[in-house]
C-alpha cells in the first residue's frame, strides 16, 4: 500500500486504536471519526472529525483526500441485552454505515476500497460444523439478525463504486481489553469454572493478528468476506484448561449449566455457550501469516502483558 488516507470509524475502540496506531507506524495518515470533542485534531490516532451516527451528523472536511475506509463503529454487545441496547447494537452498526455512505454520496470522494468489520455470529452455532466464508449465513439468532443488517449495509457502498471487503470477527484476545481479562481473572484466583458444557467452539484471534488481517485486506486492496479468526480453534474447555495451567491453577469447580446462565443472561448468553467453529483458510491461502498460530503462544503473551 503506497501512502495512503485511511478513515477509520470506531478508532477509539479496542481494535480501532491498534489499528490506527499500526497505520501510523507504517507511514499512512489517519482521520478519525469522534464524538468526543476533546479528540478533535491532530492526536496520537491520527486527526479526529465530529460524527454522530445517530443524528446523521458527520463532518465532511473528514473525508479529504481519504482513499480508504474503515468502519469498525457499534455500540458494544457484551453490555446487559436490554430491549434498548439490543435496539442500540443493532441501529449503531447500521447508522454509522448509512452516515457514511451518504457523506460520500454528496461528496467527490475518492474513496476506492470499504472494510467493515462483522461477526462470526453469522454462522448458526454447530458443535460438528466447521465453517468457512462459502457456508451460508442465515441463522435466526439476534447476532446472526445484526450480522445480516451489518453486512447489507456494507454492502450498499458498492453502488458507489467502491469495492467492500467484510471481515467476520471471532473471540479477540487483548491483554487488557475485551474479554481475556474477564476470562482471565477468575482462573488466577483459582476459581475459573466452565461455562456449559464447555465443548463449544471458541474461535479465537489474537489482536495483533486481527490488525494485521486488516491492514493486510487494505494492502491487497481485497474484497469479499474474510474470517478475522486464528487457525487453531479450540472449545471452551480446553481455551481454560490451557489458561489454567499457564496460571499454574486447576480447574476444580464444577461447570456452571446453560440453563443457569439462559436463567441470569438471558438471551446474551449466546455469547458464551455459542458454538462456532471457523476456518481462517482463505487468509492463509492468499500468504497471509500469522504470528499466534496457537493458542499457547497468545495466552504466553497476554500474561506477560498484564
Amino acid at each position: 500500500m503506497m501512502t495512503t488516507k485511511v478513515l477509520i470509524a470506531g478508532a477509539t475502540g479496542l481494535i480501532g486504536t491498534k489499528l490506527a496506531t499500526h497505520l501510523l507506524e507504517m507511514g499512512h495518515q489517519v482521520h478519525f471519526l469522534t464524538r468526543n470533542k476533546s479528540q478533535l485534531g491532530p492526536g496520537s490516532l491520527g486527526v479526529g472529525f465530529y460524527w454522530d451516527p445517530a443524528q446523521a451528523e458527520i463532518d465532511s472536511a473528514a473525508l479529504v483526500g481519504v482513499e480508504k475506509i474503515v468502519n469498525l463503529a457499534g455500540a458494544p454487545v457484551a453490555k446487559p441485552w436490554t430491549k434498548a441496547h439490543k435496539k442500540r447494537i443493532m441501529e449503531s452498526r447500521k447508522q454509522a454505515a448509512q452516515v457514511l455512505h451518504q457523506a460520500l454520496s454528496s461528496y467527490n470522494h475518492q474513496v476506492s476500497q470499504y472494510v467493515s468489520a462483522s461477526g462470526i455470529a453469522a454462522y448458526a452455532s454447530d458443535a460438528q460444523a466447521w465453517y468457512t466464508e462459502a457456508d451460508p449465513t442465515n441463522t435466526d439468532s439476534f447476532l446472526g439478525q445484526v450480522v445480516q443488517q451489518w453486512e447489507a449495509s456494507a454492502d450498499a457502498f458498492k453502488t458507489l463504486d467502491v469495492s467492500v471487503a467484510k471481515l467476520r470477527i471471532g473471540l479477540v484476545l487483548a491483554a487488557n481489553g475485551g474479554a481475556f481479562p474477564a476470562l482471565a481473572k477468575p482462573v488466577k484466583m483459582g476459581l475459573g469454572a466452565c461455562l456449559g458444557n464447555g465443548e463449544q467452539w471458541q474461535s479465537w484471534v489474537h489482536i495483533g493478528d486481527l490488525v494485521a488481517q486488516l491492514y493486510f485486506i487494505l494492502d491487497n486492496d481485497l474484497s469479499g468476506v474474510y474470517n478475522g479468526v486464528g487457525p487453531n480453534p479450540v472449545t471452551h474447555k480446553r481455551f481454560l484448561g490451557i489458561l489454567a495451567e499457564k496460571c499454574g491453577q486447576k480447574l476444580w469447580l464444577p461447570s456452571v449449566p446453560a440453563s443457569m446462565l439462559r436463567l441470569a443472561m438471558g438471551q446474551r448468553a449466546a455469547l458464551v455457550l455459542d458454538s462456532q467453529r471457523v476456518s481462517s483458510e482463505k487468509f492463509q491461502e492468499l500468504g497471509f501469516e500469522f504470528r499466534y498460530y496457537n493458542l499457547d503462544a497468545a495466552i504466553d503473551q497476554l500474561l506477560a502483558s498484564q
